[in-house]
């Protein structure tokens, strides 16, 4: 790639091809110059006022450690640059008064000011802060010490040294730089550095910065001809019409745990880089989203939404960094890789997240393009799905340069426990610890995923909870599977276009459903169906004696069937153990009641005799279950009484009162709820000693018929008999009902 080099600044009074033509006599002397060197520690200028001043009693030449602070007793921060500039072999710092935090510096003495002509690069006065000695700039924090372009002026230039330098910058934000319309240099909006100078800047923001004046202006925010090295730096917002919307390098690169976001151009949407005469970068856990490649007035095609590359014969490595949601109209929706037939340069891409790039119609490489003859080595990245860059939706390596990208890393996810109860749980593990040929991956390689979503969800037989998580160090995220039934389970994760699955048996220990009891009656046929639920297969037994003619059958699948005409004779309750087993532990028992009911039936004989004022009793049987009622209607003989003795039996008892000899018909009824009652018509036979109720005489007279009736009480009917001599003609006759007639 030609890179766009400014000529060094020459020494007062020499020429720069004078100083050049020495240089190349002495090669040795050149080496060490070419290399920046760290400047021996110098004196702190601490920056005390916002405003952008040079005391009107001098220029930036005239100020120096001896004159600061000037007559108006503030230092500004190009009052500090300019003295620092001033320490010959370098080595100063600039610092910033507390009193500054949160007060942009603004860079308003800008060319347009000085009558509106370019007073030229090297004019320390005017526009960007010119950096001729290395220094180090230590701000309070990117959030305290901000640096203002003011949308006219660019931020920092190494134009003007003389020898190379190397400058130190920390803790500041550089905002609005622009290179001016009338700058005789369109490239870097907020920081050039020019060749064989060095750059090292950390823990910084560098925001909304412009180089869009002309066509081929270079370095949104930064133009580096020199060795530049960020880390923990955020580029975004930046703008560039041709090269490196945030950064154009032409020399050697150092990036690390940096973020590239939001920067346009239209070669390399956030970084363009060249790898000139075997120098390299270097690009490692750095996050290089939503940059754009588009389309500008009278540029080349566009390409390299994220990253564009052109090589010649140095290395370009990217390392553990996150290429995401970058675009471009052409080629490279993450990176272009541009290397002629005549170039040697080469691309070494690894353990990566490459992912939602997207290119423009008839664009090629939503991931990485490839152009050229440059060795290209692209194993062990993440491309946003499982089945490689050869193939959507994963983001795609296409190009005419061969590409070795497999194997590639993979998601998985993982059960464990793969089998569970229902009341146990399982962790599912997403990670990217295998790679697409069933390598185990070192979790030290995946920084890039560290702090990517997983999104769990679409389970079945259960819940997942959380739904989401991040990749840790470990290069997995876990959630909780909780089962709510049994059978085949399953859940998924996703990241990016990749969705994997978990399969997760769920099993139950058997529990039974049925009730723990039922009913059958003597005589009749009954069925009861004992159900169990859990894990089939399963089996159910029975242990205890069950009635006669009832059985107890397993059917299988976790039912069985008690069945059965319970014989004559076996009423009453039967308690018995049934257990169901699936081999899931704890088996299931259940203590379970059989009762057999029988309808009442009077088992007693239907009669019995009781004797006037004697006392009597007789006992009335049954046999039904359960245990029958007894009632009796029909009028008892007075002393006698009927009692229900509430266990199947009940007691006719008493003294039967004088007179009431005789049978007594009564109607016995047995009750307990079970099909008839059962009837019985009961005879209590009352006897009663017999006794003449008739007077003890009568007269007849001679000649007349007379009649005289002889009565008697007592049960049964008495017979009556006389004895003693009758008169002629009178006798005597046992009716046979108690009653005799003398006549």
């Amino acid at each position: 790639m030609k890179s766009e080099r400014r000529p060094r600044a020459s020494a007062p009074g020499r020429h720069p091809y004078l100083l050049l033509a020495a240089a190349l006599a002495l090669v040795s002397a050149l080496t060490l110059l070419a290399a920046p060197r760290a400047a021996a520690a110098g004196p702190t200028f601490t920056v005390t006022g916002t405003a952008d001043t040079i005391d009107a009693a001098s220029n930036c030449a005239g100020v120096n450690a001896s004159n600061l602070p000037g007559p108006d007793g503030v230092v500004s921060l190009r009052e500090a640059i300019c003295a620092a500039d001033s320490i010959t072999g370098g080595g100063a710092t600039v610092a910033f008064a507390t009193g500054t935090n949160g007060h942009p510096f603004v860079l308003a003495l800008n060319p347009l000011v000085d009558g509106g002509v370019d007073d030229g690069p090297n004019d320390a006065d005017t526009g960007d802060l010119d950096l001729a000695q290395s220094m180090t700039i230590t701000g309070n924090g990117a959030g305290n010490t901000i640096i203002d372009g003011g949308g006219t002026s660019r931020l920092f230039d190494t134009y003007i040294s003389t020898t190379a330098i190397t400058v130190t910058i920390s803790g500041v934000t550089l905002q609005n730089g622009n290179v001016g319309a009338t700058d005789s240099f369109v490239s870097a909006g907020a920081i050039f550095v020019n060749s064989d100078d060095a750059m090292n800047i950390s823990d910084s923001v560098i925001v909304n910065n412009r180089a869009t004046n002309n066509i081929g202006a270079n370095g949104g925010a930064i133009d580096s001809l020199g060795t530049l090295s960020l880390d923990n730096v955020t580029l975004t917002g930046n703008h560039a019409t041709f090269r490196g919307g945030a950064i154009h390098s032409g020399g050697a690169l150092t990036i690390r745990n940096s973020t590239i976001t939001g920067n346009t151009a239209e070669f390399g949407g956030g970084i363009s880089t060249g790898t000139n005469n075997g120098i390299a970068t270097t690009i490692t856990n750095t996050a290089i989203t939503s940059n754009n490649a588009t389309d500008t007035t009278g540029g080349p095609t566009t390409s390299g939404g994220g990253i564009g590359i052109e090589a010649t014969d140095g290395q370009v490595t990217i390392t553990g960094s996150t290429i995401t949601g970058n675009q471009t109209l052409g080629n490279g929706g993450g990176v272009a890789f541009s290397a002629t037939a005549a170039n040697t340069g080469s691309l070494s891409l690894g353990f990566n997240r490459v992912a939602g790039n997207t290119v423009g119609v008839g664009g090629n490489g939503t991931g990485l393009y490839t152009d050229g003859t440059g060795a290209v080595t692209a194993q062990h990245n993440w491309w946003g799905c499982n089945a490689g860059p050869g193939s959507a939706p994963c983001d795609r390596v296409v190009g005419p340069a061969a590409a070795a990208y497999t194997p590639w890393l993979t998601l998985g996810l993982t059960a464990s426990p793969a089998t569970i109860t229902t009341s146990q749980t399982s962790t599912l593990t997403a990670s990217f610890l295998k790679d697409s040929a069933g390598n185990a991956v070192s979790a030290g390689n995946l920084t890039a995923l560290v702090g990517v979503s997983v999104a769990f969800g679409n389970a079945q037989k259960g819940t997942v909870s959380p739904p989401s998580a991040t990749i840790t160090a470990s290069g997995a995220a876990t959630t909780t599977f909780t089962p709510n039934a049994a059978g085949a389970g399953s859940a998924t994760a996703t990241v990016d276009q990749q969705t994997v699955t978990a399969n997760v048996t769920v099993v139950a220990p058997p529990s039974f459903t049925s009730a723990d009891h039922t009913t059958f009656v003597v005589g009749q046929p009954g069925s009861f169906t004992v159900t169990a639920t859990g894990t089939t297969p399963m089996t159910l037994t029975e242990s205890g004696a069950l009635p006669i003619g009832v059985t107890f059958v397993d059917n299988g699948g976790g039912n069985a069937t008690l069945g059965g005409t319970p014989a004559a004779g076996t009423a009453g309750t039967y308690p018995f153990t049934i257990t169901a087993s699936n081999g899931i532990l704890p088996d299931a028992t259940q203590t379970f009641t059989l009762t057999v009911d029988q309808a009442p039936s009077i088992t007693s004989v239907d009669a019995t005799t009781f004797t006037v004022g004697a006392a009597g009793t007789f006992t009335v049987t049954t046999t039904g279950f359960p245990s029958p009622s007894l009632s009796e209607t029909g009028a008892l003989p007075s002393g006698v009484t009927f009692h229900d003795n509430g266990d199947g039996t009940a007691t006719l008892s008493g003294t039967p009162a004088a007179g009431t000899g005789g049978t007594h018909q009564l109607t016995l009824t047995a009750h307990n709820g079970i099909g008839t009652d059962a009837t019985q018509t009961f005879t209590l036979t009352v006897n009663e000693a017999s006794g003449i109720t008739s007077a003890n005489g009568a007269a007849f007279t001679v000649g007349t018929a007379g009649t005289v009736t002889v009565t008697m009480s007592g049960f049964p009917t008495p017979s009556l008999t006389e004895s003693g001599p009758l008169p002629a003609s009178v006798t005597f006759t046992d009716n046979g009902n108690g009653t005799a007639t003398l006549a």
